[in-house]
């Protein structure tokens, strides 16, 4: 897999996240496979506890081909809310 994310801070509070990857490249049958995710995101404390929420969207994509019956290809995608703590 290759990838790379890259964050932005708008405010020492608030950031965007952008997040993607590539992979698959014939290895164990897997013809492809990626993501790609944007985010916001606010920096706050929680029982004194660092912590970020999050809210965004983000897409999966897969193909995976081992040459005989079994052939999967699907992409998940939609919106996701998630919180992180930092310690």
């Amino acid at each position: 897999m290759i990838g790379g994310r890259i964050g932005v801070n708008f405010t020492p509070k608030w950031f965007v996240l952008v997040d993607g990857n590539v992979g698959g490249f014939g290895v164990a049958d897997v013809k492809f496979t990626g993501a790609i995710m944007g985010a916001v995101g606010y920096r706050m404390r929680l029982f004194d506890i660092p912590t970020s929420l999050e809210a965004g969207y983000k897409a999966l994509r897969y193909n995976v081909d081992n040459g005989g019956s079994i052939e999967t290809n699907a992409t998940l995608n939609g919106p996701f809310v998630g919180l992180t703590g930092y310690w």
